[in-house]
């Protein structure tokens, strides 16, 4: 860029001198002609061309470090990240149990599939019987414990209705899971420029949360 500007200076002046110097009439007649206007103009254009060598210069300056910054940001991780940053997959494991009499066949395609909880665990479990008139016959005094005893079993119960769906829905859809994290693991480790604009990178984020 000096040896530009180096150039631009010496063609100024040789401008400037052939400007100043006598100038003669065609054929080497006439006056000696000097025309300060013109002079003025050659000025103010030549200050015009450096200034707008200047902001070019500026500009060029600016889109340099831009593009720079570009490529810095376009870099990936030095390593191998897919043999770095994967993580051991522990999938789920389905819950088995032996059915000798025929009562726990239904709780543990409950609790591996979210399906026939109500079923499976009934059959599985001492059914809950009501006291029925039999509750006349009990003490007042006993009555508020036998009462809240009988809740406790209640709750118990729904608890266990409401895991036992939460844990076979979670269990089968687990695969489908898996292959999802799996895949979007391995497109955020990816050392695929295409899979490292900004926009992929934005994309990948939403996809993790």
């Amino acid at each position: 860029m000096k040896s530009k500007s180096l150039k631009a200076i010496a063609t100024l002046a040789v401008v400037t001198l052939l400007l100043a110097s006598p100038a003669r009439a065609i054929f080497g007649l006439g006056d000696v002609v000097f025309d300060p206007t013109n002079y003025a103009q050659a000025i103010r254009s030549f200050i015009q061309l450096q200034q707008q060598y200047a902001q070019l210069v500026q500009i060029y300056q600016q889109s340099r470090q831009q593009y720079e910054q570009l490529i810095w940001m376009a870099k990936t991780v030095p390593v191998n990240m897919q043999a770095r940053y994967r993580a051991v997959v522990t999938p789920w494991t389905r819950s088995t149990a032996t059915n000798t009499y025929g009562t726990t066949g239904g709780w543990v395609t409950a609790i591996n599939t979210g399906v026939g909880v109500d079923t499976g665990y009934s059959q599985a479990v001492q059914k809950l019987d009501a006291y029925g008139s039999a509750v006349g016959n009990i003490p007042s005094d006993q009555l508020d414990r036998i009462k809240t005893s009988y809740a406790t079993v209640e709750l118990s119960d729904g608890s266990n209705l409401q895991a036992i769906q939460t844990i076979g829905r979670v269990r089968a859809n687990a695969p489908t899971l898996e292959s999802t994290l799996q895949a979007l693991e391995e497109d955020s480790l990816s050392s695929d420029p295409e899979m490292n604009t900004e926009v992929a990178v934005l994309n990948k984020i939403n996809a993790a949360n």
